[in-house]
């Protein structure tokens, strides 16, 4: 068994992390960056009145407030409330 010298032990070292931070570089950047998230179409939509049923018959609840929607859905808050349309194919 042999023992290496201070020099020898500083630049082993130093390959071993110069050959860990390429590995990284090969394995975990180009992962980390060919990733997209995937689009899900969402909305949350709600009324801005609180409707209380008398009896236990569904209730039509239309929605004129859009508290949050993205490009994959279509809602209007003013014109044809009860419509909300999914612009996505498959959803």
């Amino acid at each position: 068994m042999s023992r290496l010298g201070r020099n020898e032990k500083v630049v082993t070292l130093g390959v071993f992390a110069l050959g860990l931070a390429a590995m990284s570089g090969i394995l975990i950047a180009p992962l980390a960056f060919a990733q997209q998230a995937a689009f899900t179409p969402a909305a949350q939509l709600s009324h801005t009145v609180s409707i209380q049923p008398n009896d236990t018959k569904p209730v039509y609840v239309t929605m004129n407030s859009n508290d949050y929607i993205n490009a994959g859905i279509t809602h209007s808050s003013t014109r044809n409330q009860a419509d909300v349309i999914i612009n996505q194919d498959g959803t």
